[in-house]
């Protein structure tokens, strides 16, 4: 399921899985914007980061889309916070952590 963060908004697409809910409940947590809806393809284009989450990877960075880096072409900040307080409220870590 993919994901976009422009500034201090996520943007998900609708009708994600499990990990993609509960990574909206972090962000919120974190005190994020979270919208969820459609994603164009401009909007995933002109993102500061993409990710993408599953079950098997939780949350991965997205470097490029159609041959075109996003943000900075590698794993962003929030991307990067968003896993390690994934990982920390599913594995027993400290909570959240802020964004």
């Amino acid at each position: 399921d993919v994901a976009v963060v422009t500034g201090r908004t996520l943007r998900m697409a609708e009708g994600g899985g499990v990990v993609h809910r509960f990574v909206a409940e972090l962000a919120a947590q974190a005190g994020l914007t979270v919208n969820v809806g459609p994603l164009p393809l401009a909007e995933v284009q002109a993102a500061d980061e993409v990710f993408l989450t599953s079950t098997e990877a939780e949350l991965i960075g997205v470097r490029s889309v159609d041959g075109r880096p996003v943000g900075a072409g590698g794993e962003g900040p929030v991307t990067r916070r968003l896993r390690e307080a994934f990982r920390a409220a599913t594995r027993g870590g400290p909570g959240i952590l802020p964004v």
